[in-house]
Formats: structure tokens, C-alpha cells, sequence
């Protein structure tokens, strides 16, 4: 682009949906300072992203650069003067990023050919009800069989204990449902899970490199999408993998996880209604219980007779 004397880069620090915040806040500083933003990602083969453009910072960029990994108010005013900032940190002003959230995620899309894909597999599912569950492990450590307590650490597991209990509700509710599984390195728990229900997965591979945390055998954006296309979702707390899918993108899903502490033998299930806010507050939810309220072990209330909603898919 011409024009553009002051650049924010974003490159792949880390993973994808950390990376959307991110570039939330990228989004906000071009707003307040006129900063062209450039994405260096290699999952742009297949977004596009509105307003952007794709490269890295390389030398010339990197000299002089601001690094930021946090920014409060009183930094944010300072970036008008900077003319390279490198974006390494998703905490922001939510007095900036709040405002423009929803309209910044309105501009990432699927290109054609991924779209087309996850389309025809919702498609070939037909009208059934469909409910999406994010099982995250690798990075995200099981730390007991007995107890989930997010005040040990915030990035744990949950216990396939609670999905099967939950599942199982669920069933008991809309006998015809099946379950979207987008998982990361859960092979094993999806293995049992297929034992007593109807498990779906994206038969779409994954071809980027990872770390041994995100690593996944499916193609993350494809599920990320497909996950963001379920009525309702069974999430990972804090995971911005599952707060984009179910509180960013798409149409509104009821987005049901475990509270933050629970034992085996007393289980629980909450529904979180923290749509369309920062992935700060998603946190606050998952670990704080702010805005989310707990469900009855029946589950009334919730509707898990609704089929995939994908039209929004091909939107650009």
C-alpha cells in the first residue's frame, strides 16, 4: 500500500486466536494513529483479512522498532509517534479494543476453497443437530483425575469426566444429536468418546508445522470455523481457541464449560455469556465465573436441537 510512513507488524508469536486478539489491538492503534498493519502468518493461505497486508518487519523494519508486549493507556497515546511497533503481547486498553471488536473480527473470512470444504462437510451432515466440543490438552495439562481447579493453573484440562457426563445429558435431551470434536493432541479421549456417542471430525489435515502444544492432526482454521458454525459449544476455559468460536465468530452459540473448581463426585456445568467481549473477559469468566450462570444437570434451557449454521461461511 501507498501512503503508509508508520507500520504495525503482527507476525506468528503465537497461536492463532492470540494472534486475532492481537491483531485487535494492531486494529485500535491504526484507528487512533494511522499505522498500515501487515500480518506475517502462515495460516494466510486460507483468511483473508480485510485492510491488511501480508509480510514481515525483515530488517529495515525491525530497526529502531517498538516491541510491544503489554499496553496500557499511557503507552498506547505514545505509539502515535512511533513509526515501526512490533505487536508481541494481546493486552490492550479496553477502552480502545472494546469498541472495534466484533467489527474487526467481521473482516476476517475463509478463502473459497477452505469455506467450500467446511461447507460440504456440514452439508453432508444434513439437518441433525449438532453440538461442537473444543478438548484441549498438550499445552493444557490434565493435573488430576479427581479435581478441576483452575486456581492450580488456568490452562488445565478438562477431565473427560465432565464431557461424558455432560454429553450424555445431552443425549438424554436430543437422542439424535453428534458431536463436532475439534481437538488438540486428545486423540485418546476421542477414542473413548466414540465408545458411547456419535463423534464427528473435519476430515481436513493440518498442514502447518507447530510447537508440541498446538500441535493438532487437523487443519486448525477449518475447525476453528467449523466449531464457530455450532449452535452449541462445549468449551475449554480460557482457551481463546474456544472463545473465538464460540463468543467471537459466527452466529451466537451457547457456549457451556465446567466452573472453575469441581470435583468428580459433585460436577457442575455453567453457561458463560461474556459474546462478542475481549478475550480478557472470557478469562474472567472461565476463572472468576463473571457473567456466567450455573445450569441444572438436566440442562433446560438450553436448545440442542439446531442443525450446523454455516451460511455465514461464505459471507465475503
Amino acid at each position: 500500500m501507498i501512503g503508509f510512513e508508520k507500520r504495525v507488524y503482527v507476525d506468528n508469536c503465537c497461536g492463532l486466536c492470540n494472534r486475532l486478539e492481537i491483531f485487535v489491538l494492531a486494529s485500535a492503534i491504526q484507528r487512533a494513529h494511522g499505522h498500515e498493519i501487515i500480518l506475517g502468518w502462515p495460516e494466510l493461505d486460507v483468511l483473508r483479512i480485510d485492510g491488511v497486508r501480508y509480510g514481515t518487519p525483515g530488517i529495515l523494519g525491525r530497526w529502531g522498532a517498538v516491541r510491544l508486549r503489554s499496553c496500557d493507556m499511557e503507552a498506547f497515546a505514545k505509539l502515535a509517534g512511533c513509526k515501526h511497533i512490533i505487536l508481541r503481547g494481546l493486552g490492550g486498553p479496553a477502552e480502545k479494543m472494546a469498541p472495534i471488536y466484533l467489527e474487526t473480527a467481521s473482516k476476517i473470512a475463509l478463502r473459497t476453497p477452505l469455506a467450500e470444504e467446511v461447507g460440504a462437510f456440514f452439508r453432508e451432515i444434513g439437518p441433525r443437530p449438532v453440538v461442537g466440543i473444543h478438548l484441549r490438552q498438550g499445552d493444557f495439562p490434565l493435573l488430576s483425575e479427581e479435581v478441576y481447579d483452575l486456581n492450580q493453573a488456568w490452562l488445565s484440562a478438562v477431565p473427560l469426566w465432565w464431557h461424558e457426563w455432560v454429553m450424555d445429558a445431552i443425549v438424554q435431551r436430543q437422542p439424535d444429536v453428534r458431536f463436532l470434536v475439534c481437538q488438540t493432541q486428545a486423540e485418546q479421549a476421542v477414542a473413548a468418546l466414540r465408545k458411547n456417542f456419535e463423534i464427528l471430525e473435519l476430515p481436513i489435515g493440518n498442514p502447518y508445522r507447530a510447537d508440541s502444544g498446538h500441535r493438532s492432526s487437523k487443519h486448525p482454521v477449518a475447525e476453528l470455523f467449523a466449531l464457530a458454525c455450532c449452535p452449541v459449544i462445549l468449551a475449554t476455559p480460557v482457551s481463546s481457541f474456544s472463545h473465538y468460536a464460540a463468543n467471537v465468530l459466527g452466529g451466537k452459540s451457547a457456549c457451556l464449560m465446567p466452573p472453575p473448581q469441581m470435583k468428580k463426585g459433585d460436577r457442575a456445568i455453567v453457561r458463560s455469556h461474556v459474546d462478542g467481549q475481549l478475550l480478557q473477559h472470557w478469562v474472567d469468566a472461565s476463572c472468576r465465573g463473571w457473567r456466567t450462570e450455573f445450569l441444572p444437570a438436566a440442562l433446560e434451557g438450553v436448545d440442542f436441537g439446531q442443525a450446523a449454521r454455516c451460511g455465514w461461511l461464505q459471507r465475503h
